[in-house]
């Protein structure tokens, strides 16, 4: 037990599960034992499943800022704050060089590796579920009913 809420989907990567809890916690679980490898203090809740990019995992919270730490130890790599500290409840998604997410105003952010937002696009809508990247495009679904593809 990680003791604590877990509103999150874990994500598998190499020897490790990684999964944000409620309380502002996001651990590493080493697959094999089910022990904490590590923990990492968030600003927030982490409610969405994270993204694996190469050495580093990203996640988003609640608190709206996007977090690179490195994966085998958990020391944080970057933080980005999303304007207005404007949350993130659906997950992360890693492209082949970029980390993107959905804040909860619907709009979808492209983050820098190494920190800092890109680009950001309205969606016209919250994002329905966390989005999907296949062959050099994010897709996303909305509750207003669209569906975008977006070649990164």
């Amino acid at each position: 037990s990680l003791g604590g809420r877990i509103s999150s989907t874990p994500v598998a990567a190499v020897d490790r599960l990684y999964v944000g809890t409620d309380d502002s916690r996001f651990v590493a679980v080493e697959r094999s034992t089910g022990k904490t490898a590590f923990t990492f203090k968030a600003d927030n809740a982490v409610r969405g499943r994270a993204a694996v990019l190469g050495d580093d995992v990203f996640f988003a919270t609640l608190g709206g800022t996007v977090y690179q730490v490195d994966r085998a130890n958990g020391a944080e790599r970057s933080r980005t704050a999303l304007p207005d500290a404007v949350p993130v409840d659906t997950g992360a998604v890693a492209g082949d060089t970029k980390i993107f997410v959905v804040d909860t105003q619907g709009v979808l952010r492209a983050i820098c590796p190494k920190g800092g937002i890109l680009w950001s696009l309205p969606l016209g809508g919250k994002a329905a579920s966390t989005p999907l990247w296949s062959e050099g495009h994010v897709y996303i679904a909305t509750d207003a009913g669209s569906i975008f593809c977006i070649k990164e």
